[in-house]
């Protein structure tokens, strides 16, 4: 298994990892090659350039991503809801074809406000669109609510499809603000 933790910057981080296989409860000796990345894109919305989508859909192809939580996906227009799908388009242009979903707004309505997106690839990994939801019953304890959903691992190594529940967050980190998320 291998995991993948991808950091806002030109350079991002892979890490390979026996916390997937305990995340998607499987044997760390099983030849199973899922990566998963979480990445704060940074105000994904209309200010970002084709150029930004092409960039971001090589690194994550360069690192071979299957699932990416995507945090920092503007929510004060449509325009990050088009972003995700401009991201995914050009996903899809390296070569295999990738869905998306993107979550409603985060609560209350404030400076905080924001959307998350997962990304992943079709062909080993698909979701139920029945479940991914803000997990509002910490709207009141955290600034900005998680995202989560169920996924399904697709393996034929396995023999079965794994299915797992991500969960992707963006906890504030500003002095004044660290007990709230702690």
């Amino acid at each position: 298994f291998y995991g993948a933790w991808l950091v806002t910057g030109d350079t991002p981080t892979v890490t390979k990892s026996n916390q997937l296989a305990a995340v998607l409860g499987v044997s760390t000796t099983t030849e199973c090659p899922y990566t998963i990345a979480s990445w704060n894109i940074g105000n994904l919305g209309k200010s970002k350039t084709q150029d930004s989508f092409d960039i971001m859909a090589k690194t994550l192809k360069s690192k071979n991503v299957d699932l990416v939580a995507v945090q920092e996906v503007t929510a004060r227009n449509k325009f990050g809801a088009q972003a995700v799908a401009k991201l995914a388009s050009a996903l899809s242009d390296t070569g295999e074809d990738w869905g998306y979903i993107v979550s409603d707004a985060t609560l209350p309505d404030s400076s905080e406000v924001e959307r998350y997106a997962f990304l992943f690839k079709k062909s080993k990994v698909s979701v139920n669109h029945d479940n991914p939801q803000l997990l509002v019953e910490l709207q009141d304890a955290i600034e900005r609510e998680p995202y989560y959903g169920t996924f399904s691992f697709k393996s034929k190594v396995l023999q079965q499809n794994l299915k797992k529940t991500m969960l992707s967050i963006n906890a504030e980190t500003t002095k004044k603000k660290k007990k709230k998320e702690v």
